[in-house]
This record gives C-alpha cells, structure tokens and sequence, in this order.
C-alpha cells in the first residue's frame, strides 16, 4: 500500500450574506481570481458550496468561468451559461440581486484589465511597482491609469434601488426627511421592538464604515 499526500486548498468567503450579495465586487474578484488560480490545470474541478449551494455558489462559477471566457476568448454570455449550469443544478443564481451583482464584478474586472491593472493583490514586495505603473500617462493622454482606477472606484459605488428598498416602502415614505436621502440596506440602523415589522423598526440612519 503506498501512502501519499493530497494537498487540499480551503477558501471561505466570511461576509457574503445569504441570498444577498457583499457590499463591494473588487474583494469578491480577488477571492474567485486567488481561489481559481491555486487549481492546475491537470486537477479536478473545484468544489464550489454555500448553505443551499445555488444563490452564493451559483454567483462564484459563473463569474469563475466568465473571467477565464474573458481572457480566453475576450468574449461572454452570462445569460447563455446560467442556462447552461442550471439544467444540471435547478436554482443557480438565486436572485435577481445576484444575477446583477455578477454583471458589477466582471464590469470591474474588465474596467481593470483597460488601465493594465491585473495584480489585485498590493504586497510589499510589488508596492512600487504598481505605483509606477498607475502614475504611467495612457498614450494620447493626459489621464493617468491612476486616474482611471478612480473612476472606476466611483463608477462602482454607485447605489441600485435593491439596496433602498426599505426607506421606498410606502409605510416608511413619511419618515424620510427627503427621499433624495435614504438609507443602505446593508448598514441601515433597526430599531429595536417588540414587534418586528417594517414600519415600526425603519429610521432613517445608516451606519458609517470608517
């Protein structure tokens, strides 16, 4: 009998919330480009699981396999593969939250390959130069890379409706000051009640990440 060893890679994505999405793509891309990267090409397909394994693992396979499309082929169709996995998985991308949250994470990753930023991962030992690189003019202009992942880091801040939905409830409409402010879903302060319900548990606050 010959003994042998197997060397298994373990990843956890902590702050993914059940068929909900993280507050922000570019940790997401990080942490499906590190995960994918440490599975040769001679090994076996990755092990992808959540709770009910299709809303959070449907989301990473097909990001997963849409940036190897991208730098493959330069080309994707989501709708197209979703169909795909979910005739050997019903369920797949539980939400619509889901499905446009996939859409942001590879928008960005496509924003990122534009200006030449590949490494997501700042370290000490590449610190200077990735500094060099984003203070680098693109040709025929006066905009630099560092310029641009600015841009980019506004473009993707940018608030959808799924994350107001609470302050655009008809109950709590009264209790916004202004409904050009609203609070986000995701640090929206709640009231503490005896009775959990919308109306009674709504304020207007949000918390600050600082």
């Amino acid at each position: 009998r010959i003994a042998f060893e197997r060397l298994v890679h373990h990843f956890h994505y902590t702050d993914w919330p059940d068929h909900g999405v993280p507050l922000f793509t570019l940790p997401v891309l990080s942490f499906i480009r590190r995960s994918s990267v440490c599975n040769p090409e001679t090994g076996g397909p990755i092990v992808v699981h959540c709770s009910a394994g299709v809303g959070r693992t449907g989301t990473y396979i097909v990001v997963d396999t849409m940036l190897k499309k991208i730098r493959e082929q330069h080309s994707l169709n989501i709708p197209s593969f979703l169909k795909h996995i979910r005739q050997q998985r019903n369920f797949l991308v539980q939400t619509e939250e889901q499905f446009i949250f996939i859409y942001d994470v590879l928008l960005e990753a496509i924003h990122l390959l534009n200006i030449g930023y590949n490494d997501l991962e700042l370290t000490e030992h590449n610190f200077d130069y990735i500094i060099q690189m984003l203070d680098y003019f693109e040709k025929d202009s006066n905009v630099t890379r560092l310029d641009k992942q600015f841009q980019l880091v506004t473009l993707q801040n940018k608030v959808n409706d799924f994350q107001l939905s609470f302050g655009q409830m008809d109950e709590n409409l009264s209790k916004n000051r202004t409904q050009a402010i609203l609070p986000y879903n995701p640090c929206r302060v709640i009231l503490s009640t005896e009775r959990k319900q919308s109306d009674v548990e709504y304020i207007n606050a949000s918390y600050m990440h600082v």
